[in-house]
Order: structure tokens, then sequence, then C-alpha cells
């Protein structure tokens, strides 16, 4: 039998192994197995199933917050992670802690040691494609299609959001000999790359092999030859980290700490104080820190999506809080009733949120994803939002056909990627990366939010991020439906039972200058001859606004209409806001929908000194509340909590200056993503990852540089829409990108993708590209001080680096959008995303 069948019978077995039939269950499971093997598979659940007495203690072993946890006279420490792992094998055991349970908490996904091993096995992998990889042919869009030229294979450092570490004590660069002493008695020669008083760094063959959670005892040989030290003397350590770098085998050894000298202890103190400023401090974590806060700063006031925050209450759970920027405001804006209540929350029914967390429950450390396809109609006054989710729609093809057929013909048509994971309210609290021992000294180092705060993130569970993907309408055209047919939308409108306000949390202000638009609805009435339409702005400016009308009207772009502000007249003392000129400067197919900019030949233009005053004064509720806030406070917590349960993935575009327009690093989300698998899993470079599916060298610079630069920091996104093709041929792996600018026309398009789903798998991304402001240098500037103190160089370094940095193209995964509206069957559909798994599990 092998291996994954075995697993997959003692899976199948651990639920019945402690039931009075578990050996008849046994036999008839195990009946065509040889007897040897049967025997050693019993023993092994037996095993498992052993009641376990060691307490689990995973401080500084994962990547989560631990805390204490009570069971059975036990306290363990476990993160959020473990504590579902523990309690589900309580309930599959019966109330009994067992070895299968211990084992299966110590080999979680954010455990340091799993994490180090996946880095390990991909260099590894990585290394075997770089000496066995070849070029292989490209598919044809048509027979005809001319091939583009091979560029150079794009490969760019990466970071994790979220993802800093600070250490206990200082470590110290310093090469010394040691011995390492293996569990198989071996005495191996290393040599340390640094050393602290609880843990080093050493390196050794590859001829020998370690095994994360190995412990090793060490002599240290090159000390003993220079002080008055004990060469016999040795101190038990544990692996918890293994690279493979060039020639040698790295190794981070953490001390047992069980193992206790107050003396060896106080001669580490003494000999690291004594010789840091000769051998340097190693600032290798503060310097990562600074890495990935440095460019975090860059893309929160520039991310598409909107982060929601979810909180319970009970049995209750909605959006509470949204986090605002600049590139997503008009997400927010569009859910704006006639009242200027932001009907988001109304989104999350209680079916829907149970689906996301069943979802999240058999994929712990995942994300669950849907889609939102959603319109707005207007009537008497009202504004009347519809909205289905991809899962709702796929369960009735009539009924898909009809929700789209209709929606996609609105000019309100929207198409949203929404994204849910768990998020942790012990990381709203960005710690400073600096050792513990200068923050026990330093105290005002460390700023805890304030009591106030931390009142509003409590009940916080999970986050989710809604994206605006909508694609052009006329690719849902082929949705067809009659009049009669419509009464089947009507379970899909959105309930006006808000389940609570939702906070809009402001990152990066928003300054309410005289250019500004923003969602505002009000009552209009629109005057052309002698007709009188009543509307609803949707937003509005000094200079402008957009209104949409119940009823069609006979205008084209370049009319003047006169607009009377209904409900802002009853409060506008000192204002007429009546007979306001206005000129048409676009319209909606449908003649609903104005584009209205005021007549700039009016001299003194009421409706325009209105407006004016009354950004300038907050004289509206809706305006105070979005300039609310400090950055130090709620927004800060809010942007640490995201960054933890990133749902995007960034890259960033550098000209340094005096050079040349180039790439700079990637962001990567802690959570597993197809897209962040794909760009790690093609990579050559250790601790790289291949921007291969996204683009080579000629269409950065006509593609993404060409549309930075029609850009400036007040400029919203630039958008690219492209395909990505995927599969194994011959002995290699075949990637092949087509930006849509690219083909010269719809057949040539859908000629690509139906070859591509016929011979591979296929990708959608959107490429949002903006243009940063500058580095903020004040958010990092405690870390960036020590760098400093002991690397200068790699601080000057580092802050040329960040004012390098001058845009960033935010990938957004629109797969799910483009399967569901292909003419697929459902079976289909499924066949592709399951070969797209397949692809992603081979690399």
């Amino acid at each position: 039998m092998d291996n994954v069948a075995k697993q997959q019978l003692i899976e199948q077995l651990k639920p019945v192994v402690n039931e009075p039939e578990f050996d008849s269950i046994f036999s008839a499971l195990t009946s065509d197995i040889s007897g040897p093997e049967r025997f050693k598979l019993k023993a092994e659940l037996r095993r498992l199933a052993r009641p376990c007495r060691r307490a689990i203690d995973l401080r500084k072993r994962v990547d989560g917050h631990c805390r204490p946890y009570k069971h059975k006279g036990f306290v363990h420490y476990m993160d959020e992670v473990a504590i579902r792992i523990f309690e589900a094998g309580l309930e599959q055991y019966r109330g009994i802690y067992t070895e299968d349970t211990y084992e299966q908490v110590h080999n979680a996904e954010n455990n340091f040691r799993i994490i180090a091993q996946r880095e390990r096995t991909r260099a590894l992998a990585a290394a075997k494609r770089r000496a066995d990889s070849e070029q292989t042919a490209l598919i044809a869009e048509e027979a005809e299609a001319e091939q583009p030229a091979k560029a150079a294979h794009l490969e760019v450092p990466y970071f994790t959001f979220g993802r800093y570490f600070h250490r206990k004590e200082e470590r110290m660069n310093f090469s010394v000999q040691v011995m390492l002493k293996s569990t198989k008695g071996q005495n191996i020669e290393a040599m340390t790359t640094n050393i602290s008083v609880s843990g080093m760094r050493v390196k050794v063959s590859p001829d020998y092999q370690f095994n994360i959670g190995e412990e090793v005892g060490v002599r240290f040989t090159g000390l003993a030859q220079e002080f008055t030290f004990d060469p016999n003397f040795i101190v038990p350590y544990r692996v918890v980290g293994a690279e493979l770098i060039k020639d040698f085998v790295y190794l981070r050894l953490l001390r047992d700490v069980e193992f206790v000298s107050a003396e060896f202890d106080a001669f580490l103190v003494r000999f690291i104080n004594g010789y840091k400023r000769r051998y340097k401090v190693n600032i290798d974590n503060t310097y990562g820190a600074i890495v990935t806060k440095g460019h975090e700063q860059f893309y929160f006031p520039r991310m598409s999506g909107v982060p929601l925050y979810f909180q319970r209450e009970e049995k209750r759970m909605f959006a509470s809080m949204a986090l605002e920027t600049e590139n997503n405001i008009a997400v927010l804006d569009d859910w704006l009733n006639e009242d200027n209540q932001n009907q988001v929350p109304s989104l999350f029914t209680g079916k829907r949120l149970s689906r996301f967390l069943h979802e999240l429950k058999e994929n712990p450390g995942g994300i669950a994803r849907t889609l939102f396809y959603t319109f707005q109609v207007l009537r008497q006054g009202k504004v009347s939002f519809y909205a289905a989710t991809d899962f709702e729609l796929a369960q009735d093809d009539d009924l898909k056909r009809v929700f789209l057929a209709y929606a996609s013909r609105t000019n309100s048509f929207k198409v949203y990627s929404f994204s849910f994971s768990r998020l942790d309210v012990s990381k709203a609290w960005l710690p400073v990366t600096l050792p513990q021992d200068i923050l026990d000294r330093e105290k005002h180092l460390q700023r805890p939010p304030a009591p106030d705060v931390m009142r509003q993130l409590n009940g916080l569970t999970h986050v989710g991020l809604m994206t605006d993907i909508t694609p052009a309408a006329e690719r849902y055209q082929h949705y067809k439906c009659e009049r009669e047919e419509l009464v089947a939308i009507k379970p899909f409108a959105v309930s006006r039972k808000i389940p609570a306000p939702l906070q809009r949390v402001t990152y990066s202000f928003v300054n309410f200058r005289a250019e500004s638009r923003f969602g505002y609805r009000t009552r209009v009435r629109v005057r052309h001859g002698d007709h009188a339409l009543l509307g609803t702005s949707r937003d509005i400016s000094t200079m402008g606004m957009q209104v949409d009308l119940e009823e069609p009207v006979s205008l084209k772009a370049g009319d003047f209409i006169e607009l009377d502000l209904i409900q802002l007249t009853k409060r506008a003392q000192g204002f007429d806001l009546t007979h306001l000129r206005y000129e048409l400067m676009h319209i909606s197919k449908d003649k609903t929908t104005l584009h209205l900019r005021a007549d700039v030949k009016v001299q003194n233009h009421q409706g325009r000194a209105y407006i004016s005053e009354m950004i300038k004064n907050n004289q509206d509720e809706v305006l105070a509340t979005r300039q609310s806030g400090t950055l130090h406070g709620l927004q800060l917590c809010l942007r640490n909590l995201y960054s933890h349960s990133m749902m995007s993935m960034p890259l960033y575009l550098n000209r340094p200056k005096g050079g040349e327009f180039g790439l700079g690093m990637l962001g990567m989300s802690p959570l597993n993503q197809p897209l962040k698998e794909l760009c790690l899993g093609l990579a050559n470079e250790f601790e790289h990852a291949s921007l291969r599916p996204l683009m080579d060298d000629k269409q950065l610079q006509h593609q993404i540089r060409a549309r930075w630069q029609k850009l400036d920091e007040k400029s919203r996104p630039q958008i690219i829409e492209m395909y990505v093709f995927m599969r194994y041929y011959k002995t290699g792996i075949q990637v092949e990108r087509r930006y849509r600018s690219q083909f010269k026309s719809a057949s040539f398009e859908h000629a690509f993708i139906k070859n591509a789903l016929e011979q591979g798998c296929l990708m959608m991304l959107r490429l949002h590209i903006s243009r940063t402001g500058k580095p903020d240098i004040a958010f990092i500037a405690n870390e960036f001080k020590y760098v400093n103190l002991y690397a200068a160089h790699k601080a000057q370094q580092l802050e040329k680096d960040l004012w390098s940095v001058v845009g960033l193209v935010d990938v957004v995964d629109c797969t799910t959008e483009l399967m569901n509206r292909l003419p697929m069957s459902k079976n289909a559909r499924e066949q592709q995303a399951q070969r797209l798994d397949d692809f992603l599990a081979q690399l």
C-alpha cells in the first residue's frame, strides 16, 4: 500500500477507533491488505488515539498570538489556529486529547517549522527546474496570429504583509567554530554566522541532514580556544529552521527552554555587549520589518478594494466598519440610499455569512470567495438595490440568465469580487521590532491602542475585501430575457433594513477641496424647455454632479438644463437653489443618468457657492463622519488587522533618482491564494517571485509604464485586463499571457480563450496601476534609527529604495467572473477549476 492510500485509510478510520465496532469496520476496510501491514496500520491508529499527557506551548513557534488554554488540569499556550485544531480533535475523539491532536497542532500551516520546510522544498524544486527547464512553444491565438518574441523571465524579491518579528535579545554577527552532536551520535563541524543568548544560526555541509524540531548538542570549541571556557560543555538546542543557500545548509537553532545556566547566560551577555560594536549586531529582522512596513504604507492609501470588518454580537454578525481610501471610495459611495445611509451591510445576509463561515471551517487559514452581481433602480426618489451571488445564480440556469440579462442592461450594473477571512484582534497593535531588552528600557516606544479604540475593535472576528471588477456590460449581452420573466429577480432585492450603520474609517484622509466629488444623495428637479423631471443626485462636487432620473429625457451632450436642489433648498438660508444652470457633459445610453457641470459662464453660481460652503463647514453629518479620527487611532489598527489578512497582491514600481523605470518588490498575502502559489512556484531564485504570469521587459515598458506616465498622485487607477494560460508541456511549464489590448479583434480574443480552456487552464487578472506618494519615514523612525546605528550603509540604501518607489500595480484575480460569464456548463467550470488546482499543486 502506498503512503497516500495508507494516509487516506487512516483518516477514514480515525473517527471510529474508540468505537466498540472498530474491529469489524477495520476488518472490512482492510480485507485486501497483508497481515503485517494490517498489524502496523492498527498499531498506528491505536497510537494516534492514545491519550496525550504533553502540554502544548507554541509561543515563538507559530505566526500567531498564543494565549493560555486550560484543559483538564493542563495549561496549553496556543494560537487561534491551534485552538480550532485542538477542539476539533476533542470532538473527533469524544473529548480525549490524543497524540494525533498533538501532532496536528504542531504541523499547522502557520508553524514556523512547517513554513521553513515549505520554503526549503520550494527552493530545491526551483533549483531542479532551473537545471531541467527548456523553452516551450506558445499556443496561437489563431493559425495566422503573430507569435510574440520571447523575453527574459522577470523575478523580483517579495515580502509578506503583516510578517515582522522582533527578537527577545540582540543577536550579533559572529563567526566561530562549534561542534554539533546529532541525535544519531555524529559530531559535525559547523560555523556560526550570528549568535544570541537564546539562539544562533550556523552553516554546515549539505552532506548532513537535519530535521526541523531535531535536538542537537552544541560544543563551543572556537570560544574555548580564546576564553576560559570548557570545550566539552554541551548546550542543548533545537533546529527551528533550515535553508539551502549556495553550497551550505544554514540552520537556525533555538536553545532548549528547559536548559538553565546562569553562568553561561552571563558569559554570552558580556561577550555580546563587549564585541557588538566590533562585529555588528545582526539587524536582519528589524531591516526586514522596515522593508515590509515601508512598502505597506505605500499600498494602503492606493488599494482598490474595500476592507470590511465584521463584528459579532451574540448570534448576530454584520459588517460594522470599512477602511476607506482614495482609490476605493467610489465602491462605498455606490451604496448610498436616498437618506445617504450606506447599504453595504445589508448585502451580507445570515445565509450568505453562514456559507462563508462554513467554507472557512473546511479550509482553515484560507479565504472564502464569491461574486456579487448588483444593480440599482430609482423609483419616486427611492433607491432600490438588487444583488445576487455567483453561488445563488448557479443553482438555477434560467434564474442566472434572467438576472444577468436585466442587470447588465442597466447603467448601474456592477460586479464585485468579495473575499472573506478570519482576523485576530490581537494583531491590531503593530509592535516595534526592536529587541525586547531595548523595549523594556525604552517603554515609550511601545504604544498599544487606547482603551476607547480597543472598545471599537471589540467583537471583530472577520474581514472581507470588496473589489469592483465590473467588465464591459457588452460581455453579458448574450444573456437575454422577456419582461414577464423579471418577477424572478424580486427575491434578490437588498433589504432596506440595515443591520447596523457602516462606520467609514478614512485612511490617508480625503481632502474635500472644491474639486472633490463624493457620493451624496439628494432630491433634484431637472428642467429642460417645458419639461420637468424628478431625479436624485448620485454624487456632487462644487463643479458638478451626477444625477439619476426616473424617466428618460431627450437631451444630448452640450445641452444646458436648469436644476432645482429640492431638499437642500429647505436649509440653504441666503442661497437660491432653484433654476441653477448646468451643462450636460455626458448622458447614458438609456437617457436616465446625466453628468452635469456648473455653467462656467455664470459668475455667481448659487449651486457652486452653497455646495462649497456645505463642504467647508461640514454642515451635513455625512461629511462629518467622513473626516473623523486620527491616523494613530482606529485607522492604524484597522490597517494592521487587514495586513495580516491581506487578500490582494501589489507589485511595486521603482524609478531611482537618475535611474531607469523598473520593478521593485512584490507584496504577498499571508493567506493561501492561487496567484501567490503560481508566482512562488514558478520562481527560480531563492526568496524571489516570478512575474512570468504578469509581464516581461517589453510589456513592462509598453503596457505598465505607458499607463503610469498618464497618472498623477490624485488620478484614479489605470486598469489593464489580461489572460494567463498555463499547462505542463512536454518536460516544461508553459505560461503565456495576453493583455486584452493586444487582441486585434473580439474573434482573436475568443479564439485564445477557447484554445486555452481546451489545452490547459486559464486565469484572468486585472492590473490597477497607481502612482504612489512619498515614503512615510516617520512611521518606521525608531527601527530606522536602530538600523542606522549598526549598519549606516544599509539604512542609507534602504532610504534610497523607499524614495525610489513611484507606483504600484494592484493585481486582482478575476478568473471566477470570467468563468461565470462564459457560456460554459457548471460541470465544465468545475473541471477548469480542478485543472488549475492540479497545475498549482505540481509546482
